[in-house]
């Protein structure tokens, strides 16, 4: 072999090596913005005495068009003066919690649409579906959303590092 050949495998070598650090540190990014935007979709608070029901259903919601659709996320919330529990609707809009025996207040809310809320009592052994149809209310909802502010961040931290990696001047042999 001559001095060009074993010159460029060497330098093949590295940007090769390079390309595989890049990648691995661009896996580990994904892997920590997806365990730290993560969020639970059902989110079931027990019951504190024995006895209880279960209260489920689905939160609909009118878009501008005025057709009724399924909505993600929305926060669903039972409260009866004393305990507030807490739930979440999943990517078809339902949702469902499990209740102590008493009367409770039950919310939905989501941004962009306005709060709707029945009263429901729960007692020993029940099940109660309970639909929410939400109509917009036609107050801006804000773009960027906080949650996604560490993943912004993270992912901006990951861009910057990489780049100043990748632009030093190389040392040569």
């Amino acid at each position: 072999m001559n001095l060009v050949s074993i010159h460029l495998l060497r330098v093949f070598k590295r940007s090769l090596t390079n390309r595989l650090k890049i990648r691995h540190a661009l896996l580990a990014v994904v892997i920590v913005a997806s365990i730290l935007g993560t969020r639970v979709v059902f989110a079931h608070d027990e019951p504190r005495q024995y006895g209880g029901g279960y209260i489920h259903g689905w939160v609909y919601g009118f878009n501008f068009d005025n057709y009724l659709l399924p909505v993600s996320w929305a926060n669903v919330t039972a409260t009866n003066g004393r305990d507030a529990f807490h739930a979440a609707s999943g990517v078809n809009g339902e949702y469902g919690m499990f209740l102590p025996i008493g009367d409770y207040n039950v919310t939905a809310t989501e941004p962009g649409y306005i709060s709707l809320s029945t009263v429901v009592s729960v007692s020993d052994g029940s099940s109660s579906v309970i639909n929410f149809y939400l109509y917009e209310s036609h107050v801006p909802v804000p773009e960027f959303q906080s949650q996604f502010l560490s993943l912004v961040l993270m992912f901006s931290l990951a861009v910057v590092l990489l780049v100043k990696k990748t632009s030093r001047p190389k040392k040569r042999d």
